[in-house]
């Protein structure tokens, strides 16, 4: 795993982290984002063997669509997820005018 040294979006080096992390492989995977632009991502960046790893076939057979769970919180997710996409193509969009946006690490298989 290799720390976020610079933005993939505007290649500003600076960032804060965010309070949300993943645990993998016994280390912490913080989520930051870039003070210039407000891109998120991870940090640090898993290797390609660790990203081949984390998704072997077992782990879409999870459930990973949170079935089970009360329809009034699904429906609360799916209301921060679309404005998250939202704010997100609008950071995106003053960097790049024109293209498309493939998100890699959507589980699920959200598009956007």
């Amino acid at each position: 795993m290799k720390k976020v040294k610079k933005c993939i979006l505007c290649k500003n080096n600076k960032f804060k982290n965010l309070p949300y992390y993943y645990i993998y492989l016994d280390k912490r995977i913080n989520m930051v984002e870039c003070t210039r632009c407000h891109l998120i991502t991870l940090s640090p960046i898993l290797s390609k063997n660790e990203v081949n790893n984390l998704y072997d076939i077992d782990y879409f057979k999870k459930d990973y669509n949170c079935l089970g769970v009360e329809k009034r919180y699904i429906s609360t997710v799916s209301e921060i997820k679309e404005n998250f996409k939202r704010n997100q193509l609008r950071k995106i969009k003053r960097f790049v005018r024109t293209g498309r946006v493939l998100e890699i690490g959507c589980a699920g298989g959200g598009a956007y």
